[in-house]
């Protein structure tokens, strides 16, 4: 790992602390590629405020809300959904006297538990003022599922995959290897547990229950946003809670997903729900798909 690579500032290293609630190859993936360095940070990415309130209003008064890669508290120069971001977005939106619906534009692994929880009220606050759609385009896992639990209704194309319920921590054991090198840790502490997950500390039993504790705490917030916001029965919530990314159609049958259709059919049918009927001036010979085309510039993900 280069010097540039490492998360150098508060914010950003806050940002991927804790514990996960991620699709673990994205996650295992991501990592290796900070450490040979070929997950570049982005230019200003961490730090950034622009539009920190700001979303984008679509003809017919839709705000779009995009929740779009890993998902942090905070901003990261790696990129990726600040769930603080998009909580300002959701909150302005929902009182905005212009928007007549939002749309929660969802596409990825997830990303950590701390703020999740918070940003998956908000929905639920949000939809209880006006309707708060979700559309997946390929993959809504672990945080993302667990963000938009509450709204209205989700959609997805039909390629998509939901799930990855539940929340994941990583303990490695490096004491051989220090021992190995000729190391010896001795970690100073005021508690039988301040120092788990040291490197070069032995990983005990009792280390592992404690970490397992933490887990299951997250988890728990997790599946009972979605036995509420999905009114799922027993048996749905013991197959999601296995770990399974599903397709559309058993996504479907457990209750995690509504409907399957397009971004494009998605915001024709909030249009044609929800919009003022008077058409705009110049397009009254465009059908709905082509005045969709022409008046957003919505970023699809392939």
């Amino acid at each position: 790992m280069q010097p540039h690579d490492i998360p150098d500032t508060p914010e950003c290293f806050r940002s991927h602390m804790g514990a996960w609630a991620i699709e673990p190859t994205f996650l295992e993936t991501a990592l290796a590629q900070v450490q040979n360095g070929t997950f570049k940070p982005q230019q200003g990415g961490d730090g950034d405020r622009s539009g920190v309130g700001s979303y984008q209003l679509l003809d017919g008064g839709i705000a779009v809300v995009p929740i779009l890669g890993a998902m942090q508290k905070g901003s990261s120069k790696y990129g990726g959904c600040s769930t603080v971001k998009a909580r300002r977005q959701l909150r302005s939106a929902s009182r905005d006297e212009e928007v007549n619906a939002i749309l929660l534009h969802v596409d990825s692994p997830g990303g950590t538990a701390v703020g999740t929880y918070e940003f998956s009220e908000d929905v639920k606050a949000a939809a209880a003022v006006k309707p708060v759609y979700a559309q997946v385009s390929d993959q809504a896992a672990s945080a993302a599922l667990f963000a938009i639990a509450h709204a209205t209704e989700i959609s997805a194309n039909a390629p998509a995959e939901l799930g990855s319920v539940g929340t994941i921590a990583y303990l490695y054991d490096t004491s051989k290897k220090f021992e190995k090198d000729g190391v010896r840790l001795h970690a100073i502490t005021t508690g039988a547990y301040k120092a788990v997950g040291l490197p070069g500390r032995e990983v005990t039993e009792s280390d592992i229950s404690y970490v397992t504790e933490i887990v299951e705490r997250h988890s728990g917030f997790f599946v009972g946003a979605l036995q509420q916001g999905r009114g799922l029965t027993e048996a749905q919530v013991k197959e999601l809670t296995d770990g399974r990314m599903f397709s559309v159609e058993r996504a479907q049958e457990l209750g995690i997903l509504d409907t399957v259709r397009s971004m494009d059919e998605t915001l024709e049918m909030i249009r044609s729900k929800h919009s003022p009927k008077e058409e705009p001036a110049g397009v009254e010979g465009l059908s709905q798909t082509q005045r969709l085309h022409m008046e957003t510039e919505i970023e699809l993900h392939s």
